[in-house]
């Protein structure tokens, strides 16, 4: 296996540097080779050293995905430094309690630079353009395995979220792993569209770069145009976009499907919540499955499904770096050397032991099972474990998932009220009440009687990170969605049958 070390990032620049970004812009396609974005990087680099970051110095992050972004991670890594990236979407963010609990030196953000001087006041400038920066006589830093490369967050939607520190030692086995596993090479091309502050985005760059082939960085919106346009092999998306897929396409075949993804797509990655088994289900029998994975912040990704190992309504197979186990009771359990984090920053010794086992497992509070061929399946979080007065235990995510796969609703949110199930459902665009009232009755015809569900509130609007009803790693913010919804079931609930 060779070691793909991220420190070679600069290099390979250099080394594939025909190979290019393409960046879709409100004026058209912006593209720039991986020879000009070294350059770019290495410019940025010297300028960030003049502004007294140094190897091990902390950068924060803080606006939406562009050019600039990648540019600014690039040089953060040529400096040696660590970057802090913050999800955009983080309610209440503030920018003294930034700087102090994570020792940044600079932030960027939308508004300019923040620069903490010696006395500990801040100091803001505007952020220079990448044409304004002089050459690129920046000497690439050098990183030691257990360097901690950059800190990355936990779900949250409010506040600010709990973090760790990832080690360069973990992102280059990341690297390997993904690259081994789904046999990378300089024919591929990927497609980026959802937040660069989720490590898991960024590596997909640095693959790229490392094995030389193009990557696209598409907004949200122009997704589906972008598909067209740049023809990409590699796409990485949540369920919920293949969910659109399949509402549009279950009665057009495989063609339609494979013009609408570009019509170069090779492989098809999903993760952060589960997906319908019926749209697993339509990919695999058109012959372009989508391979389900399973990570957490604090363990990095840790099972997945790929090509020649894969099984439907799995999450795969564990990494072999990774040991996984099933606690007495349901948890899963994981462990090994290339985990993200053994503790939490700045966080209450309490919080971390909590987690952090002291004999190296680390709780994921995500119950699940093996079959005999040992892929893992999820079946909800140990936390959210409903359990009735007469003894009966449901797991939320088995009656999500049921209510789901009916058809008529596209997300679920299930939970006890007056020790009985109560749910919130997100019709199709094209489903009706009475729709939605029949996905009901055939789910519960299908579950236990003491899992069934009682009273639900419809709604054609879509959980999402905007309206705080999905966390940023896009699961079910359970707490918000029962808070939001309560006064309707107290005023009018549907009954289930």
């Amino acid at each position: 296996m060779t070691r793909l070390m991220f420190e070679n990032l600069i290099d390979a620049l250099r080394h594939h540097g025909r190979n290019r970004l393409e960046l879709a812009e409100p004026t058209g396609v912006r593209i720039r080779t991986y020879a000009e974005l070294r350059h770019d990087a290495l410019a940025l680099a010297a300028y960030l050293r003049g502004l007294g970051l140094i190897p091990g110095g902390r950068l924060g992050i803080r606006f939406d995905n562009d050019y600039e972004w990648i540019v600014l991670d690039l040089a953060c890594i040529a400096v040696g430094a660590v970057s802090v990236p913050f999800h955009n979407d983080l309610r209440g963010f503030d920018l003294d309690e930034a700087f102090c609990r994570f020792r940044l030196h600079i932030l960027f953000d939308a508004t300019g630079i923040h620069v903490a001087n010696a006395d500990g006041t801040i100091t803001s400038r505007p952020r220079p353009t990448v044409a304004e920066l002089p050459g690129d006589d920046c000497v690439a830093a050098v990183w030691k395995p257990e360097d901690v490369f950059t800190i990355q967050f936990t779900s949250g939607t409010t506040g600010m979220p709990k973090a760790i520190a990832l080690r360069a030692k973990s992102v280059t086995d990341f690297l390997d792993s993904i690259g081994d596993m789904f046999g990378l090479c300089a024919d591929d091309k990927s497609i980026i569209f959802m937040p660069l502050s989720h490590f898991g985005q960024r590596s997909y760059v640095y693959a790229a770069i490392l094995h030389g082939f193009d990557t696209v960085l598409v907004q949200p919106v122009d997704l589906v145009a972008g598909l067209r346009r740049h023809r990409p092999t590699l796409l990485v998306a949540v369920p919920l976009f293949f969910d659109g897929v399949y509402a549009t396409f279950k009665s057009s075949g495989a063609a339609a499907v494979a013009r609408f993804l570009g019509g170069a797509m090779r492989l098809m990655v999903t993760g952060s919540a589960p997906m319908r088994r019926e749209v697993l289900d339509f990919f695999a029998a058109i012959g372009m499955p989508v391979y389900e994975g399973y990570g957490t912040t604090e363990t990095g990704l840790i099972a997945l499904n790929r090509p020649g190992r894969w099984r439907i309504g799995s999450v795969g197979q564990p990494f072999s770096h990774k040991e996984v186990m099933i606690s007495p009771e349901g948890e899963v359990l994981v462990r090994g050397e290339y985990c993200w984090a053994d503790r939490y920053l700045d966080a209450p010794e309490s919080v971390s032991r909590a987690v952090f086992r002291a004999d190296g497992f680390i709780h994921t509070g995500d119950a699940g099972r093996f079959d005999a061929e040992g892929f893992l399946f999820l079946t909800g979080r140990v936390s959210e474990l409903l359990v009735f007065a007469n003894g009966k235990k449901a797991h939320p995510f088995e009656i999500e998932t049921c209510l789901r796969n009916q058809g008529a609703i596209v997300q679920a949110c299930a939970f006890d009220r007056d020790n009985a199930v109560h749910a919130v459902v997100v019709a199709s665009a094209t489903s009706s009440i009475d729709d939605v009232a029949d996905t009901i009755a055939a789910a519960n015809r299908t579950l236990p009687d003491y899992a069934q569900v009682v009273a639900y509130v419809v709604t054609h609007k879509p959980f999402s990170v905007d309206n705080g009803l999905l966390t940023s790693s896009l699961k079910i913010n359970r707490s918000r969605v029962i808070e939001r919804f309560a006064p309707q079931f107290d005023a009018h609930a549907l009954r289930g049958t």
